[in-house]
């Protein structure tokens, strides 16, 4: 009996050494463990950081691409259709641009598929001089069914539609803003709420 006593107090000490030793071994583990978290946690915020960086990079080569363009919208599509021809006339007719074939158009199209609805027309100025002479004149379309806006990229389309509701606001309260970019403007300064 003494000998299995023996026995089963050796047994207990061996299994309470071997846990001793597997409770160090995680232990370490554990502490690897924290430090790979913490370098891959530190890695990961700098990926964040960078891939913002590089989305904000993007978005202002997409500006500057973009920064000559102008979209014009409801003007009546006919077939086969000479767009740069269809601007001028618009051009002519509804903005009171007189000779607007002088005007340095490096291309003209239609965006989007034919359907139903009346497709807007991009028209590319060499110059955003010349984009900003004809932007200047939609004060002409007020009232009427059509419009003239900035090629946007759609990261900045989708921040400004966020700020509209501001943007409506304040011009209801006979305050003059304007966007510039995504950022709303308000007297030459930017405007936060």
């Amino acid at each position: 009996m003494s000998n299995e006593y023996d026995n089963h107090k050796q047994n207990f000490t061996d299994i309470k050494a071997e846990l001793n030793k597997i409770s160090g071994q995680l232990k370490t583990n554990n502490s690897s463990v924290n430090t790979v978290d913490k370098k891959l946690s530190a890695s990961l915020n700098d990926m964040k950081r960078e891939n913002d960086r590089l989305q904000n990079e993007l978005l202002e080569v997409q500006m500057k691409a973009m920064s000559n363009n102008l979209i014009f919208y409801n003007i009546p599509e006919i077939n086969d259709e000479n767009c740069r021809h269809t601007i001028d006339l618009f051009c002519e007719e509804k903005l009171k641009i007189e000779n607007p074939s002088n005007i340095v158009v490096t291309d003209t199209y239609r965006l989007g598929k034919k359907g139903n609805k009346i497709r807007p027309i991009l028209v590319k100025f060499s110059s955003f001089e010349n984009r900003d002479n004809v932007k200047k004149r939609a004060k002409y379309l007020k009232g009427l069914e059509f419009g003239i806006s900035e090629q946007l990229p759609l990261e900045i389309q989708k921040r400004r539609k966020e700020k509209l509701p501001i943007m409506k606001q304040l011009r209801d309260q006979d305050v003059k803003a304007y966007f510039v970019k995504d950022k709303i403007f308000v007297g030459g300064k930017e405007y936060t709420p």
